[in-house]
């Protein structure tokens, strides 16, 4: 049994999102481009606010990865017209 492309690539994604969401709980700062922006103790909402996006990030891209796991032959690109001419 062969593992699709695409569901390995939204898993790894989702396991990306849950990595850093753990990392900045652990931390208790969102860094960006190298310094920190937001702090557990200075701003909790907005910090749990961002806590709060990576898990819905990760939940997505999970989901999309295990329902292209159980469906490999989906895809949104219409099939080509067939006639019987």
């Amino acid at each position: 049994m062969t593992i699709p492309k695409q569901a390995l690539g939204f898993g790894f994604a989702g396991l990306l999102a849950v990595l850093w969401m753990l990392l900045s709980l652990w931390r208790g700062e969102i860094s960006s481009r190298g310094r920190a922006v937001i702090c557990r103790d200075s701003e909790p909402l907005q910090f749990y606010a961002w806590i709060f996006f990576y898990a819905l990030l990760a939940t997505l891209f999970i989901g999309a990865g295990v329902f292209f796991f159980m469906h490999p032959h989906f895809s949104l690109v219409p099939p080509a017209e067939v006639s019987d001419d």
